[in-house]
């Protein structure tokens, strides 16, 4: 195209060279915005690995930080995940929270409150997420479940 049009300058052939050479470089996060704008996502949540914080009884949250560590295991680190866990009722404000960034996924496990043995654990865990998703980096916030 460059020597159609009749240009014979090197440095124009070199600068055109340079602006493609950048415009590839930056194309992959040119693309991940435009699929963030066409599904209506924050396009302020990072691009590369993400963390995944399990809050649920120990159990459940160890069962599946495990399962979610060793799917990802073998992951390039672009699409790999940071997993953490820990329990809403008794440690997770302390020990996670300060980890909420943007575009973290908080998945909580939420207890039965309709049975009476469970409502003080139901509110402390609605407690939890909102204090956790009150967290804002540059107007970002964490996606919680």
């Amino acid at each position: 195209v460059y020597f159609t049009f009749g240009y014979e300058s090197d440095n124009l052939f070199i600068c055109c060279r340079m602006l493609d050479a950048i415009f590839y470089f930056i194309l992959p996060q040119i693309n991940i915005l435009l699929i963030r704008v066409i599904e209506g996502r924050d396009i302020r949540h990072r691009m590369v690995g993400r963390s995944v914080i399990v809050a649920d009884i120990p159990w459940v949250s160890q069962c599946a930080e495990t399962f979610l560590s060793k799917i990802f295991a073998c992951s390039y680190s672009i699409a790999g995940i940071n997993t953490h866990f820990g329990n809403p009722v008794d440690h997770f404000v302390h020990r996670h929270t300060h980890r909420v960034v943007r575009g973290s996924l908080l998945v909580l496990g939420r207890p039965d409150g309709r049975l009476s043995a469970l409502t003080s654990a139901e509110v402390a865990t609605a407690l939890s997420l909102s204090q956790a998703c009150c967290i804002q980096s540059l107007g970002g916030t964490c996606e919680s479940i």
